[in-house]
């Protein structure tokens, strides 16, 4: 049996690190100009 909860939490906790990870670069890179 496939727990579609348990994949779409997963998917959605690696969908917010990354836009934190983009969010985090992109002020770093703005911080330097």
């Amino acid at each position: 049996m496939f727990n579609w909860q348990m994949m779409y939490a997963s998917i959605m906790y690696m969908y917010l690190r990354v836009c934190c990870w983009c969010r985090g670069t992109w002020q770093g890179a703005s911080r330097e100009f």
